[in-house]
């Protein structure tokens, strides 16, 4: 239902035949607390993304990395980017933040950002738990919290200018075409 263009999650017209001991009052703060969570709620589509021209490009690559990550965690033994000592926390760190920061440009409203850095974190969780049951990998906190360290730096990092990275890339081909 519809109140003055906004989206209305609780019918009260239909409930005032409730009686007598109906509190309107108490109602009308549940459906306003409910209405400002509904967003939390709803799936991820396009309509809350940036309008882009190739935007069914990035959102395959945006899988397509989700993809690359979840291979490289269960691979029995993943490529080292840099020969130090823990260097693979730092890898777990560049490839949550570059992912969270990707579908950060892809959804820029907060709430959805918030659900995509849940989501990713349960993903890291998830992987973690399945290299633990693997003969050739190992479980280990240390890797979650890397990940949670790239969530919460890209999340900080999508209230830069590098938040409207792909809108700039994706104007840019448009222009070029």
């Amino acid at each position: 239902m519809h109140r003055g263009g906004e989206t209305q999650l609780f019918d009260t017209k239909s409930l005032r035949c409730w009686g007598r001991g109906f509190d309107s009052h108490r109602l009308h703060q549940k459906e306003k607390r409910a209405e400002s969570l509904a967003p939390l709620f709803y799936s991820l589509g396009t309509d809350h993304m940036h309008s882009f021209r190739f935007a069914k490009l990035w959102l395959v690559l945006g899988w397509m990395l989700v993809a690359f990550i979840v291979v490289l965690s269960l691979l029995p033994k993943p490529p080292e980017l840099i020969g130090f000592e823990q260097s693979d926390k730092l890898s777990h760190i560049i490839a949550y933040m570059t992912l969270m920061l990707w579908f950060a440009n892809i959804y820029p409203q907060r709430p959805y950002q918030l659900r995509l850095a849940v989501g990713f974190f349960a993903m890291g969780v998830g992987l973690e738990l399945l290299q633990g049951m693997t003969e050739y990998r190992t479980f280990a906190y240390t890797d979650m919290l890397a990940n949670g360290i790239g969530i919460l730096l890209a999340l900080y990092l999508s209230k830069t200018r590098l938040a409207t990275c792909l809108l700039r890339l994706d104007t840019r081909l448009v222009r070029s075409n």
